[in-house]
């Protein structure tokens, strides 16, 4: 008695079987159609006359997918795909730098400048406005200014009520900074009696 695993074994330990010539798909249609139906094909199928009862004998079709290797016009089995080239590799050129030079670097180089720091001079001649700042601890407050005060004028009247806190002003639905509106007046960045957001950076 013989299972599936020991006609493998045998099969690997046996010489190298030669190939039959290789048939065009059209030649073999009911090949195919057998073995998409679980059907072992005619030429494979074979009687056991073992037990006086004609039966048919179980047949073990494995099949292998070889693509890309090309039928061998020799015989033999077909060998497996060849290994893709190896990559074409560049030797390192640059200049290498250690974690205690990046340290020391990040260490030396020039402090960022923190935000200016002025509180708004209201001209009670000109247009005012009330702008609420909603502070990074929860705070809200309201600065009174004028129509012309811009924008950083506003981030620097932010700035002297929190000195040494790196921030922006946001603003609108959802928050958007207003970092490309620093020059704007606030009339122009349509923030007359508006809400104001200081996230840190």
């Amino acid at each position: 008695f013989q299972t599936l695993g020991d006609r493998r074994a045998a099969a690997a330990a046996s010489p190298k079987m030669a190939l039959p010539d290789l048939r065009k798909y059209e030649d073999n249609k009911q090949f195919m159609v057998d073995l998409k139906n679980g059907l072992p094909p005619s030429e494979f199928r074979e009687i056991d006359l073992s037990s006086g009862t004609p039966r048919p004998r179980p047949v073990d079709i494995m099949l292998g997918d070889l693509r890309p290797a090309s039928y061998p016009a020799h015989g033999g089995r077909a060998g497996p795909a060849p290994p893709p080239a190896a990559p074409q590799l560049t030797p390192f050129s640059g200049s290498g730098r250690s974690m205690r030079d990046m340290a020391a670097g990040s260490s030396s180089s020039a402090p960022v400048a923190p935000p200016s720091c002025e509180a708004i001079t209201v001209d009670e001649t000109l247009p005012q406005t009330t702008v609420q700042v909603r502070l990074q601890d929860g705070t809200r407050v309201r600065v009174t200014a004028n129509h012309s005060h811009t924008v950083k004028q506003l981030h620097a009247h932010v700035a002297s009520l929190t000195p040494n806190l790196a921030f922006e002003l946001r603003a609108g639905f959802p928050p958007k900074s207003l970092a490309p509106q620093m020059d704007a007046t606030l009339e122009q960045a349509s923030l007359l009696s508006e809400a104001v957001v200081q996230a840190p950076l």
